[in-house]
């Protein structure tokens, strides 16, 4: 009590209803006393008892301070948060002392010394394994409880992202040297994952940034297994790594095949109808593999087999070969059915050489320039010989058993007009052909022009060889007329002649003259197709027309006896205007009919 007042003595405070001496003193008799082995430095709340030399006050007792605290206010303090337990610097019980400071578990935080839970949350469990727990599905981002974000849940009570990203500003984050592929972040360059950061092996430095950031070793090295080394035979520096070429995956520090594979001409091949994906080997989803090593081969089911990597029913011709379809005769599988190469036919069971009349299929030309021909001969007219048949009976002068008939074997011919009308083939036996081929040749004939395919074939007892050629008739004596068109003078056209009898007797013959000139009596042409395109115009104006008209035919005429007729069948109304109109009438009328035609021949 001083002055009716209680007060505390000068070096302390009042807290929660007591007086609490300052700087290490304590409270004897309501006055505030350093221990008997310290002095007071300082006046009122600041004051502070101090220990001798390098000593500092625990539980009140200048003591020499134990490892970790140092003397601070006079008093052995402990660093990183621990407290001074028995003379010892202690962490709290629910935390560890990591890198000089002492980590609360499962969210706690460390508030003056002691782990301490967030307001929303209860502290589950004991010693370092205690946990602070929001309620529900919640989890604490930044001390906080708060619902998840996609790609985390809660563990340990904690919003935990999965694939190695973090929570940054509440959202799951990849580092920024890597990409999130299938559900984890993967480092570009040669860094691995260390606690969800992005780094490169200790030898080496990482250049560049973002996805495309490398590590890289020092001079012509690179990584295997993370570690720089000098790459081996077969691989070279790729983005930082060693990277073997051709399909192979680095094995033990070697460039290693698939075992179900070869290493052929730089690249692996793998066995069987397996794909290399991935440095791989690896069948098809629709089939399995059987065997190991180089012989291992991918089965499609049943009676199936692989065209293109796809189980397929083979084509005719071919079968299922260590699971591929496989073509017979050195043929290859080609839009789904067995094909020779495009220089070679299939023949007697394998692809040869296609076979053809002139060197590189060069087509003849056959003229026909003789008018009285009916049809060329192959070879008397067109000068064409046929290829050479080699059959070893009539090379050991041996008898064909059909070479008396014509059967198998034989030798035929055919000719087929490429405009598609049916061709004709004219058969020999073995020995006639081979003794004279020309007869066989000159019954292959042309009653006509064109372009026609030819093609040999020769039957023998166990095959059929064919060899192919061309050849074009070509009309080369164009329609010539006999007796000459006899024109008529241009000056007998710009004037109309009056009607007479004899005038009319006149344009008959003239037209008459005309339409014997292109009549085929007149006309003489190649024997073997007479068919003309001769180039015509026809035009009439008749009487009271005020133009010409086109003609339909120059057959047509324009000029015969029923002319009077047909003149007064045109006049108005059937009126006889010889018989109603006067002179002067008749004078003006304009009754004319003008004929016009000319042909050229084709």
């Amino acid at each position: 009590m001083v002055n009716g007042v209680c007060t505390c003595p000068s070096t302390s405070t009042f807290v929660n209803g007591a007086c609490v001496c300052s700087g290490g003193q304590a409270l004897v008799s309501n006055v505030c006393t350093c221990p008997s082995t310290s002095t007071l430095t300082g006046t009122g709340e600041s004051a502070v008892c101090r220990c001798s030399g390098s000593l500092g006050f625990i539980d009140g007792v200048c003591s020499t301070c134990p490892a970790g605290s140092s003397v601070v206010a006079g008093v052995c303090t402990c660093s990183g948060g621990r407290l001074m337990v028995d003379g010892a610097c202690t962490c709290p019980s629910t935390s560890t002392f990591v890198n000089s400071a002492c980590v609360c578990s499962g969210g706690q935080a460390l508030v003056s010394n002691v782990c301490t839970c967030p307001s929303t949350s209860t502290l589950t469990g004991t010693g370092e394994s205690a946990v602070c727990r929001c309620s529900g599905s919640l989890g604490f981002i930044d001390g906080v409880c708060s619902t998840c974000p996609a790609g985390s849940s809660v563990v340990d009570g904690m919003c935990t992202c999965s694939g190695g990203r973090s929570m940054v500003n509440g959202a799951c984050t990849r580092p920024s040297t890597s990409t999130f592929v299938n559900g984890a972040c993967v480092c570009s360059g040669g860094q691995a994952l260390v606690s969800n950061v992005c780094t490169c092996p200790s030898t080496s430095t990482l250049t560049g940034t973002g996805e495309s950031a490398v590590c890289r070793c020092s001079g012509s090295l690179g990584f295997i297994d993370g570690v720089c080394s000098t790459c081996p035979a077969g691989s070279s520096v790729v983005d930082g790594m060693c990277t073997c070429s051709g399909g192979r995956s680095m094995v033990n520090g070697a460039c290693t095949r698939p075992s179900t594979s070869t290493f052929v001409n730089g690249a692996c091949v793998c066995s069987g109808g397996q794909a290399l994906v991935s440095n791989v080997c690896t069948c098809p989803s629709t089939s399995t593999l059987t065997g190991t090593g180089e012989s291992a081969v991918c089965r499609c089911s049943g009676s199936l087999g692989f065209i293109d990597g796809v189980c397929s029913t083979c084509p005719a011709g071919s079968s299922v070969v260590d699971g591929m379809c496989t073509c017979s005769g050195d043929r290859e599988i080609v839009d789904g059915a067995c094909a020779c190469a495009g220089d070679q036919d299939f023949t007697n069971g394998k692809c040869v050489p296609k076979c053809f009349w002139t060197h590189n299929n060069v087509g003849y030309e056959c003229f026909w320039t003789d008018p009285s021909k009916a049809s060329l001969a192959l070879n008397n007219d067109c000068e064409i010989s046929s290829p050479s048949a080699l059959d070893n009976y009539v090379a050991d002068k041996r008898t064909n058993k059909y070479d008396e008939i014509l059967g198998d074997p034989v030798i035929s011919l055919t000719a087929t007009n490429q405009d598609g009308s049916a061709g004709v083939t004219q058969k020999a036996t073995w020995r006639e052909y081979l003794l004279t081929p020309t007869t066989l040749e000159n019954k292959v004939t042309f009653d006509t022009f064109g372009v026609f395919d030819l093609e040999m074939t020769a039957t023998d007892y166990s095959g059929v060889a064919t060899c192919s050629g061309c050849v074009a008739i070509v009309d080369k004596y164009p329609p010539t007329a006999e007796t000459k068109c006899q024109t008529t003078e241009a000056n007998t056209l710009s004037t109309a002649a009056s009607y007479t009898d004899g005038k009319l007797a006149e344009a008959i013959t003239q037209e008459s003259r005309f339409a014997a000139f292109y009549s085929d009596d007149n006309v003489k042409n190649n024997g073997g197709a007479n068919d003309r395109c001769d180039d015509v115009t026809a035009e009439m104006q008749d009487f009271f027309a005020s133009s010409a008209s086109t003609l339909a035919s120059d057959d047509n005429r324009c000029f015969d006896d029923d002319f009077v007729t047909q003149l007064l069948d045109k006049t108005s109304g059937g009126t006889n205007l010889l018989a109603s109109a006067t002179q002067s009438e008749l004078d003006g009328l304009q009754c004319t009919r003008c004929c016009s035609k000319s042909l050229t021949l084709k």
